[in-house]
């Protein structure tokens, strides 16, 4: 993806604003979220500034996430590390330690924080199976039509395997979408279905 080019292109809407990672931090108190096109910061004061995305770049080796972004004079760098983290204020478990540099001419402010990927607008909703392994799958073929639901912003899923209902949890950050923890339920299949099928590929 050619960001330099979107981020010229591309004028931050609020309304359409639908970030696929938030992160924050104390001591001082911010937050950032984070969409394809844009970083969010947002300071103590709840004073906002919008930076267009430059580059997002992925090591190879571990799983850290560099980014970088514009705003005016100003540059952002936000750097996204897979490790277990702690804001030292409240019981939610972040999967992500969250380090935001804020660079100027004269200074360069550095935060530490923590964060986790969320399931974006775009995504919420429920999602009904139209085909499989190349195969299309009418509406009406089984008595339900398999489907994934993801009702909020939380890492959960529930669905449908054409018989028996199942949810759990995902693993999510934007480019994969990974399934554990599936709780399925244990009614007797007796109408044709494709349920072992379609458990065995999620």
């Amino acid at each position: 993806m050619d960001y330099k080019k979107a981020a010229a292109e591309t004028k931050f809407n609020e309304k359409l604003f639908d970030p696929h990672f938030k992160g924050l931090g104390t001591e001082p108190f911010w937050n950032i979220a984070i969409s394809n096109d844009f970083v969010v910061y947002t300071d103590i004061d709840g004073n906002k500034e919008i930076f267009g995305i430059l580059s997002a770049n992925k090591a190879q080796d571990a799983n850290i996430q560099l980014i970088k972004a514009t705003s005016n004079n100003q540059e952002v760098q936000v750097t996204i590390t897979q490790k277990p983290c702690s804001d030292g204020m409240s019981d939610t478990a972040f999967d992500y330690k969250t380090e935001v540099s804020i660079i100027t001419k004269e200074k360069e402010l550095k935060l530490n924080g923590c964060g986790n990927y969320i399931i974006p607008l775009k995504l919420q909703g429920k999602w009904n199976l139209i085909s499989f392994n190349g195969a299309e799958i009418p509406q009406d073929k089984y008595l339900k039509t398999p489907y994934l639901q993801f009702e909020n912003e939380e890492k959960h899923v529930s669905g449908n395997a054409s018989c028996n209902g199942f949810n759990g949890s995902i693993f999510f950050d934007y480019q994969y979408i990974r399934f554990s923890k599936l709780g399925v339920t244990r009614m007797m299949c007796v109408h044709e279905n494709m349920e072992q099928e379609f458990l065995k590929e999620i």
